[in-house]
């Protein structure tokens, strides 16, 4: 979903992916071969994930919130940036958003997005797994996260009412219903059989 959003915007827009450090050399190998899977155009910026003691911080997680906001600023257009769009899966718009509710000048002017994927908490509802220590702090980077983005981003109005039943309205920004996009593999067959208007 991440490389056909950013191969779907790269001809209008300025794309940048941040991801972890770790998938630098999966990055550099497609980039020799010149793998036509990587969306050409479009810039990868790779973050050191957080050490093994992630003091001061409360948990993995939030480091990792907070290392991708670090980066983000060094990347920072000289007018910061016009749209950042985090996945709600461990809350890691959750640093980037208080830096822009601080009026951090690289976030300032910034629309800050977050997709609905499946947060932690309602994967760990579902599997009812107990709660403890550290996932109180991801449920907390989560809500706040969901809470304070300028917007969630949902694929279909169905699930957009689940979260609502999940978090509560109260609990939610602003919704979009925008669906992800996805790059099909070659082109589509000139003989190929029309899609039926109400079909899927």
């Amino acid at each position: 979903a991440v490389w056909s959003t950013a191969k779907l915007l790269a001809p209008q827009a300025d794309v940048t992916v941040v991801t972890s450090e770790r998938h630098r050399a999966a990055h550099d190998r497609l980039l020799a071969d010149r793998d036509p899977a990587l969306p050409e155009g479009v810039r990868f910026v790779f973050a050191p994930e957080p050490a093994d003691d992630v003091s001061p911080f409360h948990s993995w997680q939030h480091a990792w919130s907070a290392q991708v906001c670090a980066t983000l600023r060094e990347i920072a257009p000289r007018d910061g940036f016009d749209l950042v769009e985090f996945p709600d899966y461990w809350g890691q718009a959750a640093v980037t958003i208080e830096a822009r509710r601080a009026g951090d000048a690289a976030f300032r002017a910034a629309l800050v997005l977050v997709r609905t994927h499946t947060s932690h908490e309602m994967t760990a509802a579902i599997n009812r797994e107990p709660l403890s220590a550290q996932t109180h702090v991801v449920r907390a980077l989560e809500r706040a996260s969901l809470r304070f983005a300028d917007r969630v981003l949902y694929p279909v109005e169905s699930v957009r009412v689940a979260y609502e039943r999940f978090y509560g309205s109260e609990g939610l920004a602003p919704a979009s219903i925008i669906p992800l996009p996805f790059d099909s593999p070659g082109e589509a067959s000139a003989d190929a059989p029309a899609t039926a208007a109400d079909g899927p």
